[in-house]
């Protein structure tokens, strides 16, 4: 796996640990759709709503799930979301995949007060720099964040189609 590209005005690091704790297809699903519309929108659109994240989700899940039977895991709700049951994707991963960019603000935080204080913390304007903000069941991506996703669009999609992978196997 090559590593993600380094960059001095934000923390890599901290984008590299976003899918450390992971126990279902959410988090890599939803960093996938995040990559996919900002491409589909040629990098110049960087506020998607919660809701065409989850299509897309399920958009980049429909051909795994159906066509090769892949199974995401016990705890995992896409294929079921997929088979027409009424479940969220997105309530806790939009949240979740900006933990470690506030690992130290969120210890001993109970896990039922974490999007509240994230989508606070991420309207922030602090030196931590996180991918996007949450506003109002949307994500706006960070300036600086956007360019380097847009630079390193290609290393970054094959690093979190890496860890999807090694996740699944």
């Amino acid at each position: 796996m090559t590593p993600l590209p380094l960059q001095s005005n934000i923390d890599v690091q901290l984008l590299s640990q976003i899918f450390k704790h992971t126990t279902n297809s959410y988090k890599y699903l939803f960093f996938q759709s995040l990559l996919s519309l900002l491409k589909k929108e040629h990098f110049n659109k960087f506020i998607f709503s919660f809701d065409e994240l989850e299509c897309e989700m399920l958009d980049l899940a429909e051909y795994p799930i159906n066509i090769f039977k892949l199974n995401f895991g016990t705890q995992d709700e896409v294929a079921s979301r997929l088979a027409g049951k009424k479940i969220s994707l997105v309530k806790y991963v939009p949240y979740r995949l900006l933990t470690p960019f506030y690992s130290k603000e969120l210890r001993g935080l109970k896990d039922a007060g974490k999007n509240s204080e994230i989508e606070r913390l991420s309207n922030l304007d602090s030196a931590t720099k996180p991918i996007y903000i949450i506003q109002n069941d949307n994500i706006k991506i960070h300036p600086e964040w956007l360019s380097y996703l847009t630079e390193h669009y290609s290393v970054i999609e094959s690093w979190c189609f890496w860890h999807w992978v090694k996740a699944l196997a």
